[in-house]
């Protein structure tokens, strides 16, 4: 399996969300939460304050780079670091950013949000009434202007993979801050991703497209720990919708760990 079947995937993804998004808002709604002004569900310090250049990765980048995500500790040497380094192509995950690619993106995130609600029966007024407003919280803006502020690329399919592969590991955990630090991480995926011919075959537009489909599947599961609060069937329940995220791309969240050194797999 390689990094394209993700894209390939993504429209079942947003149905999948949309289905655990509108049952978590008709039936765990929490009236503290202030939906015109996000803080991102806690996970801040998490992605807008560390520096995240990092990404999840499918499968066969699993199986096919057990090197760098075996059970050692993801400590490299220098040498192997710079060498690593080297192997990187950011024309694998960096795309040319398009205003116009991200409107259409997010229009139609969030009209198969409302529609596969819909046809679920799992949307109410003021279920449909929260997804609409987070169109108002400009996400994506605001990622790419704390990315920039960093000194990170702000476009780039890594970061956003990392995002969701944190944010769903996070979940699983029922921990909205776990203090990861991800640098390791971004490398790690970086230079898999660089390997990848599909990734590298794919034009600017559908890398946006892929990399922004995985910021709002983030932001939704955010949204869905956040509104289970501290009560532990819906927190059970979020953690449920995580590990079948990653398991719909093959991925055991039972042998997967993320920290200092990166991700790696037991």
């Amino acid at each position: 399996m390689s990094t394209i079947f993700f894209a390939r995937r993504s429209k079942a993804f947003i149905l999948a969300a949309a289905s655990a998004l509108a049952l978590c808002l008709a039936h765990n709604a929490r009236a503290d939460i202030d939906w015109s002004t996000p803080d991102w569900g806690g996970y801040s310090s998490d992605f807008l304050t560390y520096d995240v250049n990092s990404r999840l990765q499918l499968q066969n980048t699993f199986d096919n780079h057990n090197r760098v995500f075996g059970n050692s500790s993801g400590r490299r040497s220098k040498k192997s670091g710079a060498k690593e380094q080297g192997q990187k192509n950011p024309k694998a995950y960096q795309y040319q950013y398009s205003q116009s690619v991200s409107q259409q993106t997010e229009e139609a995130f969030i009209a198969n949000l409302l529609d596969h609600a819909k046809k679920t029966g799992t949307l109410d007024a003021a279920a449909e009434a929260k997804i609409r407003r987070m169109q108002s919280w400009n996400f994506i803006p605001t990622i790419r202007e704390t990315l920039r502020k960093k000194g990170g690329s702000k476009d780039s399919v890594a970061q956003a993979m990392a995002f969701w592969l944190v944010i769903n590991y996070g979940t699983i955990r029922k921990a909205q801050d776990m203090g990861v630090e991800t640098g390791n991480l971004v490398n790690q995926l970086e230079t898999v991703m660089s390997k990848d011919k599909d990734m590298l075959a794919m034009s600017d537009a559908d890398k946006q497209r892929l990399a922004e489909n995985l910021l709002w599947l983030a932001l939704v599961q955010i949204v869905i720990q956040e509104e289970a609060g501290k009560d532990p069937v819906a927190l059970q329940a979020a953690a449920n919708q995580a590990r079948s995220n990653l398991k719909s791309l093959g991925i055991d969240p039972d042998k997967m760990t993320i920290g200092k050194n990166g991700l790696a797999l037991h």
